[in-house]
């Protein structure tokens, strides 16, 4: 697609989000490398008459660096309530993900290796820092899986504490629950999930439907639908869909996963709730918060 012309005083403008943002201004580097350079590609790309809401739209983005993790998830997890935490005796924590995976077959001796899940790289955070410095901390225990915590948890004594760094929708984190509640042992008293950011929608999703409470350091609401009003909510919605047609992204992704309006990126990667403009890339369209990096 054909790159709009770009003036100078929309530069200064982007230089200044940045220096707000305090993200790097790194023009000299390469494209694939300098978030800059990404950034101004991609608003180039856009349609003039869109351009207002992508600065407004990034204003309100939350990039969080993997030299953050640690200490966002400290703050969320202070968040739980110190009476709550007193109340158990022991205190597990998992990543939020199936409590048990069906390894496929590839061949007759070997097994696919699953992929590392964004809740299993916060626990490597917790168990890389000095984790005793978080309140009730000698009642912490860190185990490799659910199996090993299945049989001796005490459904009125202990807690488990799934985490992740993001929540979206919510739907992913309620599957992972209904597998949790097959056994007995576990409900909604004795789980609770902490992550980094949770949308607004994902927390209230995983409440009603399971009754488990979500603590978090950011709530997020939608980008679009729960920022603007009326007729400006309106001309807000046709300039996000005018922006996402601009450069070709599928419509299985527009709004993000499940509509979820999402603007954030963690440890160098975006969810698929966020808006798909600030993640979707091709092999000739590089972009300034990827998603996966599929394309050299």
């Amino acid at each position: 697609m054909k790159k709009k012309e770009i003036e100078p005083v929309e530069l200064i403008k982007i230089e200044q989000l940045f220096q707000d943002k305090d993200w790097e201004i790194e023009p000299d580097l390469d494209i694939r490398t300098s978030l800059y350079q990404k950034f101004v590609d991609r608003y180039e790309r856009i349609k003039k008459t869109d351009r207002t809401l992508f600065i407004e739209l990034s204003k309100r983005f939350l990039r969080i660096k993997e030299s953050e993790v640690y200490s966002i998830f400290k703050d969320s997890y202070n968040q739980i309530y110190d009476d709550y935490l007193e109340s158990f005796n022991k205190i597990y924590i998992l990543p939020l993900v199936e409590p048990y995976i069906d390894l496929k077959k590839t061949t007759k001796n070997k097994i696919a290796r699953p992929k590392i899940k964004s809740g299993e790289k916060i626990k490597l955070f917790i168990e890389l820092n000095e984790y005793r410095e978080l309140k009730f901390s000698q009642k912490i225990n860190l185990p490799d899986n659910f199996s090993l915590i299945e049989k001796s948890f005490d459904e009125k004594r202990d807690l488990l504490i799934l985490v992740d760094d993001f929540i979206g929708s919510g739907r992913t984190a309620n599957d992972i629950l209904k597998s949790i509640f097959t056994n007995t042992k576990f409900n909604s008293d004795n789980i609770i999930i902490l992550t980094l950011v949770a949308q607004e929608i994902g927390a209230n999703s995983i409440y009603d439907t399971n009754r488990v409470v979500t603590f978090f350091k950011y709530l997020k609401r939608k980008a679009v639908s729960d920022f603007y009003k009326g007729n400006e909510l309106k001309e807000k919605m046709n300039q996000a869909i005018s922006m996402e047609e601009t450069i070709n992204i599928p419509k299985q992704w527009s709004l993000g996963y499940e509509k979820s309006e999402a603007l954030v990126s963690i440890m160098n990667k975006s969810p698929n709730n966020t808006l798909p403009i600030f993640w979707y890339e091709t092999k000739n369209m590089i972009a300034p918060f990827k998603r996966y990096v599929n394309y050299k």
